[in-house]
């Protein structure tokens, strides 16, 4: 899994991006790239898991510039990196709000949507640990949660999740994934998430702080708890 500045580096260049364009934005708003690769795992997969032809950009911080300037500069990234990625699909993270990060409500990813044209080969992924910790109820009301996500960005645009528990409390806006059922989300919601008739078809991925073993027995689980 990529997730530094150098893959993200790396990633534009791989697109053809005009390298010192990318190289000046990176060292003005920090971003990175997760890129996956590996075959499907019944829709639930571990971070080592590719989301078919695509990449999950997590939107970095503004570092004191303010918000309107991080959506700026993520845009300008974007309106490079867009144009050529072909089939390609890149999802923009929620994130949890910690610091200066950008995206951590839902009109701040709108907002970076816009300011590229909602192009087809954008999308969302929701990280239920970063929601909650953000303020997005998904353990006592998910149905509100993603009612809100369409109405501001687009369920159409929801294309996958990043399932984690969290070890901090609602609206903490901090950054830290705990294992399935270990955590103050928990399994019951969890579970309620995975079955969710908004969310059928869009694949999950575990980034929950694990070894394979761990992964291998949180699938195991998840399998377990999945209807229909």
């Amino acid at each position: 899994m990529a997730n530094t500045y150098k893959d993200a580096k790396d990633m534009y260049a791989k697109f053809g991006v005009d390298t010192e364009k990318a190289l000046q934005i990176l060292d003005a708003i920090p971003l990175s790239m997760h890129c996956w690769q590996g075959d499907d795992v019944g829709g639930f997969e571990t971070p080592d898991a590719e989301l078919s032809g695509g990449g999950i950009q997590a939107t970095g911080s503004h570092v004191g510039q303010g918000t309107e300037k991080g959506i700026e500069l993520i845009a300008d990234v974007l309106e490079d990196v867009l144009p050529k990625a072909g089939p390609t699909v890149v999802l923009l993270e929620t994130m949890s709000g910690k610091g200066s990060e950008v995206g951590s409500s839902f009109e701040e990813i709108a907002a970076i949507m816009s300011a590229v044209g909602n192009p087809q080969n954008l999308g969302v992924c929701l990280d239920t640990c970063h929601v909650y910790s953000a303020g997005y109820d998904v353990v006592n009301d998910i149905d509100g949660v993603l009612e809100k996500f369409d109405l501001i960005i687009g369920l159409d645009k929801l294309k996958a999740i990043h399932l984690n528990d969290s070890m901090t409390p609602f609206a903490s806006k901090k950054d830290r994934h705990e294992c399935i059922g270990k955590g103050v989300i928990g399994l019951e919601a969890i579970v309620n998430i995975i079955n969710h008739k908004l969310l059928r078809g869009i694949p999950f991925y575990l980034e929950t702080p694990n070894e394979l073993d761990g992964y291998a027995a949180e699938i195991k689980l998840l399998r377990s708890k999945r209807v229909g």
